[in-house]
């Protein structure tokens, strides 16, 4: 709790690995600004990845389109992805797509559903949460709730070893 969203994201997702740190480890590490830009999310992750020998690495891209992020969460991938849930923005962990609602592991428990709307309630209310396809995609693809942006998101790619 101690932490930023986006090295809470990255601790859920190296642990998703095996990685045995919390996200405080990150922080005490790493500081809480490295991970606010995708290539620096990119790079703090990839290289705890490789330091701990896990078996993933993270695949960046800012210029994300909403098909694409739809199959890639609908396809069982782990995804974090950057978003306007507050009015600073936000950074959550995605885990499935049914077609009409977004599961997702989110840092400040269960967002409010609105543009930039924040949250109630307490971090460990945002395990596992569903949230609409509609407002989730105006929180990631758009900075105002209308006007598409492209979208930044890191999926986990699995290594071979």
């Amino acid at each position: 709790p101690g932490s930023s969203c986006q090295n809470t994201s990255v601790a859920m997702v190296l642990a998703h690995l095996g990685w045995s740190g919390r996200p405080d480890d990150i922080t005490r590490e790493w500081g809480k600004n490295y991970a606010q830009s995708p290539d620096g999310l990119n790079y703090m992750f990839n290289t705890i990845a490789n330091e701990h020998w896990l078996p993933g690495r993270l695949w960046t891209t800012t210029s994300g389109e909403l098909e694409e992020f739809r199959s890639a969460a609908s396809g069982g991938n782990v995804i974090i992805v950057h978003g306007y849930f507050t009015g600073y923005g936000h950074v959550v962990v995605v885990t499935g797509f049914d077609g009409d609602h977004y599961t997702v592991n989110d840092p400040a428990g269960e967002w409010g559903g609105g543009f930039g709307s924040g949250y109630a309630g307490t971090p460990e209310d945002g395990h596992g949460v569903l949230y609409s396809k509609e407002e989730f995609e105006a929180a990631i693809a758009t900075s105002d709730g209308q006007t598409f942006l492209p979208i930044w998101y890191h999926l986990l790619r699995r290594l071979s070893r």
